[in-house]
């Protein structure tokens, strides 16, 4: 059986790469799941929580966006994201500027997040074509403050801060800017370049755990939002039912997407936070982000099983798991 570009199924996963995961210690509380971002390992009084993403998409600011995405991934379990490895592999040739340019961009984010780049490996190889990052982030936090997956329950509140396909968008109008300039306006490019300042959800994901108000967060990083929701019913056991035109998508998003024929939906989302609490919790949890800046958007509820998307024109849609997809590689690749 070929396996397709992308995410490998969650079928395959489930069969196949879950069912060898070395010795079973006691220690480890939070393991490889569909939908769960990082591993949990007991130590003591407190929680360590790894998560490693690779960066394959992006090639100009490479170091900054595994940076980010590999610490949001630890935030969303309660965890302050503290130390950083980096494997770092640069085609050949590559300059000494080249690798200078990705350490500097890796230093810059993780200073601005506090966190400590500890080591790693780096090496040139003929394998790959451009800048590829597969970084590993460590964090910290106390147990009684951890945040486990799968804690979303039947009637809670789904919540979403920022706008739909942020971090494809932003890769979309850096990588291609010459392509689309034209046929789309500038100035709405210039802004979606400006999406990779808001990667992050570190903030907000501690603030909202810090005060207890939520049952579940998730990072929508590869598939968007949909892939994102989906990833969230499948670890907590239930279903979702969420309102289309609730999602927010930034013009910039609309128009590179609409340009390039692919659906921002299912654009890769890191940046957006994926929440869920009890439905009168709602309206605080909302003050409380947006109190901080953070725009906040309530896009449905959970429910008990099914994953349903109600269209704009009041029409139900049953996602399944073949309407995964990842639309940045479509668009770093169709022609225009």
């Amino acid at each position: 059986m070929e396996l397709s570009t992308g995410k490998i199924s969650y079928e395959i996963l489930e069969k196949v790469v879950f069912r060898y995961r070395g010795f079973e210690s006691k220690d480890v509380l939070v393991g490889p799941k569909i939908g769960g971002d990082a591993a949990i390992v007991g130590v003591g009084e407190k929680n360590i929580v790894v998560s490693s993403d690779p960066l394959i998409g992006a090639k100009q600011k490479v170091g900054w966006y595994a940076i980010h995405i590999n610490a949001n991934d630890v935030s969303i379990c309660g965890a302050e994201p503290r130390y950083f490895l980096s494997t770092l592999f640069l085609p050949k040739p590559s300059s000494v500027d080249l690798l200078k340019r990705v350490c500097e961009q890796i230093d810059r984010a993780a200073k601005e997040l506090k966190i400590s780049v500890i080591g790693g490996h780096t090496e040139i190889t003929e394998v790959v074509k451009h800048v590829i990052i597969s970084g590993t982030m460590v964090g910290v936090v106390d147990k009684k403050k951890t945040l486990f997956p799968g804690g979303a329950n039947e009637g809670d509140a789904i919540l979403m801060t920022k706008h739909a396909g942020l971090e494809g968008a932003s890769i979309l109008a850096t990588e291609r800017y010459d392509s689309l300039l034209g046929l789309v306006e500038k100035r709405w490019l210039e802004e979606a370049k400006k999406f990779s300042k808001e990667l992050s959800v570190v903030r907000e994901a501690l603030l909202a755990n810090e005060m207890g108000l939520i049952t579940a967060m998730h990072d929508p990083t590869e598939g968007g939002v949909i892939s994102g929701l989906v990833e969230l019913a499948k670890i907590s056991k239930s279903g979702f039912e969420v309102n289309e035109s609730n999602i927010p998508i930034s013009k910039a998003t609309q128009k590179i997407c609409k340009q390039l024929d692919i659906e921002p939906l299912n654009l890769i989302s890191s940046g957006v936070l994926l929440l869920t609490c009890k439905k009168p919790r709602t309206a605080e949890l909302i003050r409380l982000l947006e109190s901080r800046g953070i725009e906040t958007s309530v896009i449905g509820k959970i429910t008990g099983k099914g994953w349903i998307l109600k269209k704009e024109n009041g029409m139900e849609k049953e996602v399944v798991e073949k309407d995964l997809k990842e639309e940045l590689w479509r668009g770093l690749s169709i022609d225009l």
